[in-house]
């Protein structure tokens, strides 16, 4: 048999820091569009760690990202942390080959960016991998149909 593990959608999201924002790298197509109406995105804290969700109009196509602090750390500058609002970028990237297309620029607001700023500060301390196994269990079937679909 060929089968091809499958791929949690945590894993086609990757999330890079530059200057002053974070940008969410989509590794594959983004359809549809995100809501014209607020909210556009759902901030949760899930054990500590915070969870955006990007709320699209047809439900289908809305998905979610853990924050998980010590993995961003590894990878650039923390200048995003800082800023009074956050900023998010999502970028889609098709495949490997194709330049990033600049898909949404969402400003999270002061209350929601003080929240997301103090979940990352909480995981100072902490290694990726136990991040990670404190919220692995949002990626199961019944947490993604209650986040993407009842949200």
């Amino acid at each position: 048999m060929n089968e091809q593990p499958i791929e949690r959608q945590d894993e086609i999201i990757e999330i890079h820091p530059v200057g002053k924002e974070l940008n969410f790298i989509v590794k594959a197509k983004v359809s549809g569009q995100l809501r014209e109406q607020d909210p556009k995105y759902i901030l949760k804290i899930v054990n500590h760690v915070p969870v955006l969700v990007f709320l699209f109009q047809d439900t289908k196509d809305s998905f979610f990202k853990e924050v998980n602090y010590p993995v961003i750390l590894d990878r650039a500058d923390t200048d995003w942390i800082d800023q009074p609002a956050i900023t998010v970028n999502i970028f889609e990237s098709a495949s490997l080959a194709d330049q990033d297309r600049h898909f949404a620029k969402i400003t999270l607001s002061s209350a929601d960016s003080e929240r997301l700023r103090q979940s990352c500060r909480d995981q100072v301390g902490k290694t990726a991998d136990f991040i990670e196994s404190s919220i692995i269990h949002i990626y199961d079937n019944e947490h993604q149909d209650e986040w993407l679909h009842k949200s």
